[in-house]
């Protein structure tokens, strides 16, 4: 029996042993950075103020997620989208009444409702405010001041100017 055991240490080789476990110990480590690469793309933060978008190989989803931390999965891209109230400032050559051109200075102040963003984002894109934040507000402030005489843009009748003007852009 002492033999048996003799001629199966005779085949032992403490150098290979020694590859095997470091064999193992690179595979572990190499299966951790892949593991934590994996679970770092699955999270996603939103910052505040923000709304996420999903987006799985263009297609969006219906609803939008809240700012924090969330789980996705790695596949999906998140569009990160400003609900923040942000404003628009424009110099605008605007026909008055008489047909007078006048320059004027207006300013908009607006945000994005977060329950509308991933439609915003699916039929606008991600770049909604020069698209057609700005268009809109141009085309409502030439309209409603055509109604009105030059010498109203810069009297007191501008607070009934700035009335319209908001009444016409949130309908």
């Amino acid at each position: 029996m002492f033999e048996k055991v003799k001629g199966q240490l005779s085949h032992f080789d403490p150098s290979k042993s020694a590859d095997s476990s470091r064999g193992r110990i690179a595979l572990c480590l190499l299966g951790a950075v892949v593991l934590l690469a994996v679970l770092s793309s699955a999270l996603v933060v939103i910052p505040a103020g923000h709304v996420g978008v999903y987006d799985l190989f263009g297609k969006v989803a219906d609803q939008s997620m809240a700012s924090g931390i969330h789980f996705v999965n790695p596949l999906v891209t998140v569009h990160k989208i400003s609900i923040r109230t942000q404003e628009v400032k424009e110099t605008v050559d605007v026909p008055s009444r008489e047909g007078l051109a006048v320059n004027i200075d207006v300013s908009l102040l607006f945000s994005l409702e977060p329950a509308k963003a991933a439609q915003v984002f699916r039929s606008i894109g991600p770049q909604y405010i020069p698209v057609a934040v700005v268009p809109q507000f141009r085309s409502v402030v030439r309209d409603v001041t055509s109604g009105y005489d030059a010498k109203a843009l810069y009297t007191a009748e501008r607070e009934f100017l700035t009335q319209n003007i908001q009444k016409t852009i949130r309908a």
